[in-house]
């Protein structure tokens, strides 16, 4: 039987991807994943036992709507305390990861022809989800300090013209997927006006608020300065604790999580993350940025080193860096290449509809260690070398 031949024909529409990203390699540069030395198989075993012991009656049911309410009661106390939003818990929805969360909203939200914009470049995942929708994404220029207000507002002002109004502004303001950018404190509030001068929501996704390594503290989330419930906010403990647990969190207007055909995350999941976060949440974050310090710097000063054509910003938090190279170099063209020496990256193209900019590439340095990503970095620096020399 060729089930191929039974395809709905109302599946997603293809979307060009390049093969190479599904490779197995040693040096895993592509892939923000949780870091392996702060899962801690003890911690971790202690709190999914007391999470059985203290929720086996809550095992026989479906979970509550909205999730786990203690988790809720702990998430509406972080978020005012490290993003300055205030909410209740009857705001907030448990997630399948912030990925869940987003595909709830293009799912409920967007349909073919819709109009998202999104930064100039923005994460691959989300951008599929809704190239596969049928979504017109329009990239919004970016600069040091995030989305830039005034190409926004244009873009925007250009699409309302043509009765093409966006349905959302989509963005990822700390330490951005995939330049690593974090949006500058006064222009939150701009790109906040523009939406509500345009009455367009916002999807902030700040995925990536646990992960400050150094540098200055992060300004305070678009969302703590909404008053007109324009901003649906995004957020996940997968890369904090493990990419296999899969639990994110939504704060949105009642309407909007009204509206959601909800997928629930695993309930054992979710009660297990509780109960570490309710002992471990300040010192996992804590211990998380010490590895990423270790790490990050082990991939600036190999490129420094071995590749010093790479121009680059170093990070002050996330897992990822942003790397341009002069013309001449085409990431996508020579990812194959970098998959044979073992290592794998992301063309830039990933993170455009139009699949170009393709003399940037991201590094993500949270799996491998220092030392592999020395190596690793060294191996696709000689292979480049060879492109830039010829």
């Amino acid at each position: 039987m060729d089930y191929s031949t039974n395809l709905s024909s109302n599946g997603p529409i293809d979307v060009l991807t390049h093969p190479g990203l599904k490779a197995d390699v040693k040096y895993i540069f592509s892939v923000t994943n949780t870091v392996p030395e702060c899962i801690d198989p003890v911690e971790y075993s202690k709190a999914a036992t007391k999470a059985i012991h203290n929720n086996s009656v809550s095992f026989g049911p479906y979970p509550p709507a909205l999730g786990h309410e203690p988790l809720r009661d702990l998430l509406k106390s972080s978020v005012s305390k490290r993003r300055a939003i205030h909410c209740e818990p009857d705001d907030i929805l448990i997630t399948d990861g912030a990925g869940g969360a987003l595909k709830m909203l293009v799912n409920a939200f967007i349909g073919p022809g819709d109009v998202v914009v999104a930064e100039q470049y923005t994460y691959l995942g989300t951008l599929r989800m809704l190239m596969e929708k049928g979504a017109e994404v329009i990239h919004s220029d970016i600069d040091a300090d995030g989305l830039i207000p005034e190409s926004l507002d244009n873009v925007i002002s250009d699409l309302v013209s043509r009765n093409k109004k966006p349905k959302f502004i989509l963005t990822i303001p700390v330490y951005q997927n995939p330049t690593g950018i974090t949006l500058s404190s006064d222009r939150r509030q701009q790109i906040l006006d523009i939406a509500i001068k345009y009455d367009i929501p916002i999807i902030e996704n700040e995925s990536y608020a646990d992960f400050r390594i150094d540098g200055p503290e992060l300004p305070h989330s678009i969302k703590s300065l909404d008053t007109d419930d324009l901003v649906i906010y995004v957020s996940s403990f997968t890369k904090l604790l493990g990419c296999s647990l899969r639990v994110g969190f939504m704060i949105a207007p009642k309407q909007v999580l009204e509206l959601l055909e909800v997928r629930r995350p695993s309930h054992l999941a979710v009660v297990t993350v509780y109960e570490y976060l309710s002992e471990h949440y300040e010192s996992h974050v804590t211990r998380v940025a010490e590895m990423l310090k270790a790490r990050r710097d082990s991939m600036a000063d190999a490129l420094a080193n071995y590749l010093p054509e790479a121009d680059f910003t170093l990070p002050h938090g996330g897992m990822m860096m942003w790397i341009k190279m002069p013309e001449k170099i085409n990431s996508w063209a020579l990812l194959d290449e970098a998959v044979e020496n073992d290592v794998k990256y992301n063309p830039g193209g990933v993170f455009r509809v139009q699949r170009d900019q393709n003399q940037f590439f991201r590094l993500t340095y949270s799996h491998n260690t220092p030392e592999e990503i020395t190596t690793g970095i060294a191996s696709l620096s000689q292979m480049l070398k060879k492109h830039l020399d010829s």
